[in-house]
Formats: structure tokens, sequence, C-alpha cells
């Protein structure tokens, strides 16, 4: 009598898609008095690529110094 079992001696897996290289996105954002406006575009627009995941975004500032406010991108 014959079992049903399958019984497999190699098992082979071929990727259907490539792996992706990731980009490095740095919005650099001007603060100054007249650019005041731009800061909040850029933020959304950083928040926007933070939640592709082929991209690695950072969001900086500058005016008279220079912050680093990836951290808080998703905020």
């Amino acid at each position: 009598q014959e079992h049903d079992t399958l019984v497999l001696e190699r098992l082979f897996f071929l990727q259907r898609q490539q792996r992706k290289l990731r980009w490095d996105i740095i919005v650099l954002v001007d603060q100054s008095g007249s650019m005041l406006d731009s800061v909040i575009h850029s933020a959304v627009l950083a928040a926007i690529f933070t939640s592709l995941q082929t991209l690695r975004t950072r969001l900086v500032l500058f005016d008279t110094r220079v912050v680093d406010v990836s951290e808080q991108i998703g905020d």
C-alpha cells in the first residue's frame, strides 16, 4: 500500500526580484527668515521620503549653524 507522503530530497529557491540598492537622500533646508515657508514643505517631503523603504532620508537644517533633525522626521 502506498503512503500519501511526499519526501523532498532537494529544495531550490529562485528569487524573482533583484535586490535594490537603497538610496541616500539628504534634504538640506535653509531656515533663514526669508526661507521660513520652505521648512514646513521640506519637512513634509522628508517624512514622505522616510516612509519609502528604498530610501534612507536625512533632514538637515541650517541658518547660522547646521542641525541634523533626521531622528525627528516621523514626528
